[in-house]
């Protein structure tokens, strides 16, 4: 399953960086952590490490941290 991920990587880079360059607010999901960890790093890379450009909620978040990071990014215009 790993290399279906990986066999989309390409796509979603360019579709990533499309969305970046527009100013899109989106969201990606991910089934494999290490295909999220490479996506993090592109998006990291891309956006020149703006440490607020991006967050990250996956399964070793906290609870607390969860949902005030779907607050921010539902209510905040420049998230």
């Amino acid at each position: 399953y790993i290399h279906t991920g990986e066999s989309k990587l390409k796509g979603i880079k360019e579709y990533v960086s499309y969305l970046i360059d527009n100013k899109q607010k989106f969201l990606l999901f991910f089934h494999h952590i290490p295909i999220a960890n490479v996506l993090e790093d592109y998006i990291k890379t891309i956006s020149n490490n703006k440490k607020n450009f991006y967050m990250r909620i996956d399964g070793q978040t906290k609870p607390k941290d969860r949902q005030n990071n779907v607050d921010l990014f539902q209510n905040d215009n420049n998230c």
